[in-house]
């Protein structure tokens, strides 16, 4: 079966594959990075969650800087991406200084993803979550302003300000790329005017070349360069043996749950109809709501099957334009290995493959 888009479908850039970091306590970040480059996968990611989204977890999960810092001292070409760190509860000073630690260890890897977070990881720890794409176009600002050769930076916003301050290692690290999650007009017309590359969770391949055809024409506004931004996709997948047996696996309550995390406009029957950034869900609230998810609907926009069918439904995402993609099978969340008869690396590996050739 042909899985990658065609000649006149492609990108400019070649076609990048990433996966997911592992992020469980007790994990070991540097092994699972060598693993990954010596598959011949382009990057890995690390989520910024302080928990997991559904009730029973897994909530344990670790700091993505200070484990990437790890992952990059130990590799010598994985590219190393945030996705996203979440600027509400980082500080952007703070958050410039450990970009550029990272950048440092990894010897130039990192591509810092950044993005708004969302209401149940900041409300429910007592943080705010007002004006959220203010705060992130101001706290870009501050970042940017505290890169520029380590001296001393002014800024003067609504909610950060700067007043001769300087983050002293940017003298000596060149900074990251920045990348943006963003959905909805002003974050995508954000990400065309100031970012080096966009990071969507992808809610189907017609959604995403309509986001990326609005950051296209918001690039070309500020003057910027025909493809300047990076054009990423956070995909999930479910890898199973066969396409049927990859449905039931969907349907379970952990699974379904994943359509309450797509973006504004994917699902039409999704209870969330802001989008999961602005509605505050509580654990207790996630399995309730998932089930109101029409099942058809989500397996429409989320590529499901044998390795065969997901590398099909992810060219047509190559087609829409995506130069980076982040590829996350969540099988095993359902309590099914993934892929089949291919298992973890061999499996990303097996997809890079067959998009790539």
């Amino acid at each position: 079966m042909e899985a990658q888009a065609t000649e006149a479908d492609r990108s400019t850039r070649p076609l990048k594959i990433g996966v997911p970091a592992p992020q469980l306590a007790g994990s070991d970040p540097a092994r699972a990075a060598l693993a990954a480059e010596a598959a011949g996968l382009d990057s890995m990611w690390w989520a910024d969650r302080l928990a997991g989204w559904m009730p029973e977890g897994p909530h344990a999960l670790v700091d993505p800087l200070p484990s990437m810092a790890v992952a990059g001292h130990a590799t010598a070409t994985l590219q190393l991406g945030t996705a996203v760190a979440d600027v509400l509860r980082r500080h952007p000073a703070q958050l410039a200084q450990s970009a550029l630690t990272v950048q440092d260890l990894s010897g130039g890897r990192l591509i810092l993803g950044v993005g708004c977070g969302e209401a149940a990881g900041t409300v429910r720890y007592g943080m705010d979550f007002d004006r959220p794409v203010e705060r992130l176009d101001e706290a870009l600002h501050v970042v940017r302003a505290l890169w520029r050769d380590g001296g001393p930076a002014h800024f003067a916003g609504r909610h950060y300000s700067l007043s001769g301050a300087r983050c002293g290692l940017a003298a000596a690290v060149t900074p990251p790329p920045v990348w943006l999650a963003s959905h909805g007009p002003r974050m995508l017309a954000l990400t065309g005017e100031l970012a080096d590359g966009w990071l969507p969770t992808a809610g189907g391949p017609r959604l995403y070349a309509e986001q990326l055809g609005a950051i296209r024409l918001a690039e070309a506004a500020a003057g910027r360069p025909a493809g300047s931004v990076e054009a990423g996709a956070f995909v999930w997948i479910v890898a199973s043996r066969t396409r049927a047996d990859a449905r039931r696996l969907l349907a379970s309550d952990r699974l379904r749950a994943l359509g309450l995390l797509l973006p504004k406009g994917a699902l039409a029957s999704s209870p969330l109809q802001h989008g999961p950034s602005h509605d505050l869900v509580g654990h207790e609230d996630t399995v309730a709501l998932a089930r109101q998810i029409d099942l058809d609907e989500l397996a429409e926009v989320m590529p499901h099957g044998g390795p065969e069918d997901v590398a099909e439904e992810l060219a047509r995402y190559r087609a829409a334009g995506a130069e980076h993609m982040v590829v996350c099978d969540m099988a095993p969340l359902a309590g099914r290995d993934a892929g089949g008869d291919l298992r973890g690396l061999q499996l990303y590996r097996w997809l890079r493959d067959a998009l790539v050739a």
